[in-house]
């Protein structure tokens, strides 16, 4: 009882002189290796990198659209300009007519006509033609006022798809100096077999997690049979040369052998890519390693992989068409540049492209 009190005592004197209790000393947190430091790094550049590409392409989309427009009001403009310019010889001819009409005219008129009736029907038609004469030229001169508002918008309109082009550039420019950031990393990690070694096993897990994401994307087991009856004959996913094909090889980056489970085909950045085969998007996002990654379930076990896209253009449940535009090359979380990575699989088995795809 005596321990308890002098204990309840100690304790009352702590927290009245404002005193903490004892407790452990927090632990230290390890000191983050080079390897770590080049692991946040390449991430944090694939982040910015994802940003900046996802605004490039709906930038460069809004400016394609934008030029467009401009060149056809620029077109139309020219064709209504000309369609002023002859009415205004029309005009001129008439006026030019009535004219040399003139008082003596309307004499000849008098003496010429049969009838009375026939004088005032042709007094009549004269009123007409010069009231509609009037009417064309009060149209002509408001046609003349629309076009010079529409040169002076088009005008605008030019100065802001230069701006608008102008920013594109920008972006880009920042996207080719976060490129070169992150090709300096994998040059240094090329010459140092220690960070290899630390690289491919962050590598390995991401390749572990994108095999747990493919599984929870697995491929419909119903179907007709029309995928594996076009065996050989399927279109490819993207205009491109195949610079890295199916099997194992070296990782050039990496220093280690491994399994290269599709084709890696260099293509031109923001090129499209198409759906190989009729199916459902069962899979849209980013994945460490693989950027943005887009899978397509083609019914009977068969899947096919888009992966390093710039962005996806469907979203999941979205069914798609053979030769439909699903994504754009890009090159997310890509350690080369822009290409797309293209696998075919079936119940998670890795498939050759070469066998299924047309040759080319």
């Amino acid at each position: 009882m005596r321990t308890d009190n002098r204990r309840l005592c100690s304790l009352s004197v702590v927290l009245a002189l404002g005193l903490a209790p004892f407790s452990p000393a927090p632990a230290v947190a390890a000191e983050p290796t080079e390897a770590d430091r080049m692991v946040r790094a390449l991430d944090d550049i694939d982040d910015m990198l994802r940003a900046l590409e996802d605004e490039l392409v709906v930038r460069q989309k809004e400016l394609q659209r934008a030029q467009a427009a401009l060149r056809a009001a620029e077109i139309e403009l020219v064709l209504e300009t000309e369609r002023a310019l002859a009415k205004k010889a029309e005009l001129e001819g008439n006026m030019k007519a009535l004219y040399r009409f003139g008082q003596a005219g309307y004499v000849a008129m008098v003496f010429t006509s049969l009838s009375l009736v026939d004088t005032l029907k042709r007094g009549d038609y004269l009123e007409k033609l010069m009231a509609y004469n009037r009417a064309q030229l009060e149209a002509y001169v408001r046609k003349v006022g629309e076009l010079e508002q529409r040169r002076e918008d088009l005008e605008k309109r030019r100065k802001r798809a230069v701006e608008d082009e102008a920013y594109v550039r920008s972006k880009i420019r920042a996207a080719v100096e976060k490129r070169a950031e992150r090709l300096a990393i994998i040059a240094r990690v090329r010459k140092d077999p220690q960070l290899q070694a630390v690289m491919a096993r962050e590598s390995a897990r991401r390749t572990q997690k994108f095999e747990e994401a493919l599984g929870a994307a697995a491929a419909s087991e119903v179907g007709t049979g029309a995928f594996a009856a076009k065996k050989g004959t399927l279109p490819w996913p993207a205009n491109g040369i195949v610079e890295a094909g199916f099997g194992v090889g070296d990782d050039e980056i990496f220093g280690v052998k491994r399994l290269h489970k599709g084709w890696d085909i260099r293509a031109r950045f923001l090129s499209e890519v198409r759906a190989i085969a009729d199916g459902r998007v069962v899979h849209v996002g980013w994945m460490r390693g693989y950027g943005n990654v887009l899978v397509l379930d083609h019914g009977d076990g068969y899947l096919t992989i888009n992966a390093h896209l710039a962005r996806a253009e469907k979203a999941v449940g979205d069914e798609v068409k053979a030769g439909e535009v699903v994504a754009y090359v890009g090159d997310t979380a890509s350690n080369k540049g822009p290409f797309l990575y293209f696998e075919i699989r079936r119940r998670g088995k890795p498939l050759d492209p070469a066998e299924w795809l047309e040759r080319k």
